[in-house]
């Protein structure tokens, strides 16, 4: 047990305290090896994918979270980087579905990074489900399109009065342009 001047007591070990803020992460946080087997699951992944850590842990990445479309994808990215090198998904934030425990597909928010560890190759991706963010950006879409072709002047203000948005009956009405 590591000693810490500033408290009044031992931390925990290095592994422990990996552990609790893998634990207390808002999002999911996977780890595969080289072949794509599971060899971490959070609890947020648990959440997020409906799995418990337990049934996830072992079982291949491809068949338990991705797509069924996107599976041949995943491994022939796999294989690439093996055999290269590169991956074009490493290290950058991307939007993919996923697939919860009850077959059901939504959108994720994802980075994948490699793992400096010694011995094969070791991935772990960082999850965020944005289902809430794509239903509000088709909210706000929906509600665009019903007020561009409303035929009713649908003008927009701040409490100050300061026009903010103009719709075209708005313009053939009062004969003023956005």
């Amino acid at each position: 047990m590591e000693l810490d001047s500033r408290a009044s007591g031992p931390l925990p070990s290095s592994e422990a305290r990996t552990r609790a803020m893998l634990d207390a992460a808002l999002d999911g946080i996977v780890t595969i090896d080289h072949e794509g087997t599971i060899l971490e699951f959070n609890p947020a992944a648990e959440r997020i994918f409906g799995h418990a850590s337990e049934d996830a842990l072992g079982r291949q990445i491809a068949a338990l979270l991705i797509q069924p479309s996107l599976r041949e994808a995943h491994s022939r990215g796999l294989r690439h980087y093996l055999a290269t090198g590169e991956g074009p998904v490493l290290s950058k934030r991307i939007e993919v579905p996923a697939l919860r425990a009850d077959g059901s597909e939504f959108p994720i928010e994802l980075s994948i990074v490699r793992v400096d560890v010694p011995g094969p190759p070791v991935f772990t991706a960082y999850i965020r489900d944005i289902t809430e963010v794509k239903e509000r950006e088709a909210a706000l879409r929906e509600s665009e399109a019903i007020v561009g072709s409303s035929f009713d002047a649908i003008v927009g203000r701040t409490l100050e009065g300061v026009v903010t948005s103009w719709n075209a009956a708005a313009e053939r009405i009062f004969g003023y342009t956005e």
